[in-house]
């Protein structure tokens, strides 16, 4: 399965049911596509906040400027 648009392969599987033949196999693929889904977005979360916690001397070091940083942490952790 590929992912959807701009979506992760985790939340891709939650929305790409049309391609499973059957409703049974849907509903057997439902509870690992929800629990990637919580995976991913408990990932984002705690990078996002080690993101913010960063100083400016680390941010520099990886190429990234604070406002792109402060951007990029108060982001939800269900957005890309």
């Amino acid at each position: 399965m590929r992912a959807i648009g701009r979506l992760p392969l985790a939340e891709a599987r939650l929305l790409d049911f049309g391609s499973q033949e059957r409703f049974g196999r849907k509903v057997k693929l439902l509870p690992g596509a929800v629990w990637s889904l919580l995976v991913v977005w408990q990932q984002r979360a705690s990078q996002r906040t080690h993101l913010a916690r960063l100083e400016r001397n680390y941010l520099e070091d990886m190429g990234i400027t604070p406002e792109q940083a402060r951007k990029e942490a108060a982001k939800p952790f269900w957005r890309p």
